[in-house]
């Protein structure tokens, strides 16, 4: 069973990458530019982000299922430690805010090409995402 989604998944996967590549090409060889391209192919990033979900949380479950009990104790770890610690980051900018205190300034915020809520997604995810890697890493050090 195991076998055959993983197949499933990586045919799925290649699949996806050469429509992706040949829709460049075909953007490429027409001239189009980006900005024509992007609202005549407009349902293109919502297919691959959908296709991306689904691709990768198949492998997830796949990777899940073969793992060890010392690797889903270590992730699960990490998971809530690194996570919950990376949340202060956004919260004390949030609360600061709030204050009335700019811990961004508008420069800084409008250098970055960012819009407010990609930018906001990205002052949560990247405390989150380090703060994982570093529980992980404790974990494994702690469990040695």
């Amino acid at each position: 069973m195991a076998k055959n989604l993983t197949r499933m998944v990586v045919t799925a996967l290649v699949t996806f990458i050469m429509a992706a590549f040949l829709l460049g090409v075909f953007a490429g060889y027409n001239g189009i530019e980006k900005a024509e391209a992007l609202s005549r192919f407009s349902w293109v990033p919502l297919t691959a982000c959908i296709i991306g979900g689904i691709i990768g949380f198949a492998i997830a479950i796949v990777w899940w299922k073969r793992a060890d009990e010392a690797v889903r104790e270590a992730h699960k770890w990490a998971w809530y430690w690194g996570g919950s610690v990376g949340l202060i980051v956004p919260a004390v900018i949030l609360g600061m805010s709030i204050l009335g205190i700019e811990l961004l300034p508008d420069a800084y915020v409008a250098s970055t090409g960012l819009s407010g809520p990609a930018s906001g997604i990205l002052i949560t995810l990247l405390p989150m995402f380090a703060g994982y890697l570093v529980a992980w890493a404790v974990w494994w050090l702690r469990h040695r």
